[in-house]
């Protein structure tokens, strides 16, 4: 997983703002509210599954959370458990079983990858060949 300077750069900017901040963090109250799903990756690199857990927590019987054992950012196409998991959640909103999760599957190279390598050495071949003398 790559880093993204991005990311440093917008913490770095947020931690360094010299007004108060308009919003700042606090504990969730909820009330009143149907079943909220949290789904995160157990790896997540920008958003840490240790704030996945305290946001169902602090949901209280409101919150669930699914975890995907992988590594990565944005859950929802991973795996059919995911994508199944979460689309019975936004059409009945049942909310999966406290701490479900989906097993983590490979990820399917690009199709570019799958391809044969040939491409490497003809694009080589199709280039002028000089000619050097001793």
């Amino acid at each position: 997983m790559e880093l993204n300077p991005s990311h440093l750069t917008l913490n770095t900017w947020c931690l360094s703002e010299p007004k108060p901040i308009p919003n700042p963090q606090h504990r969730l109250r909820v009330r009143g509210a149907p079943p909220i799903l949290v789904v995160n990756f157990r790896h997540d690199p920008s958003t840490g599954h240790a704030w996945a857990v305290s946001v169902a927590r602090q949901l209280g019987k409101t919150g669930r959370l699914l975890t995907y054992e992988g590594v990565g950012h944005g859950v929802y196409d991973r795996s059919d458990c995911t994508i199944s998991t979460i689309d019975r959640y936004l059409i009945t909103l049942k909310p999966p079983a406290y701490r479900a999760s989906c097993p983590a599957v490979p990820l399917e190279p690009p199709a570019q990858a799958r391809e044969s390598h040939d491409f490497l050495l003809r694009d080589l071949t199709d280039r002028p060949v000089y000619e050097t003398s001793s």
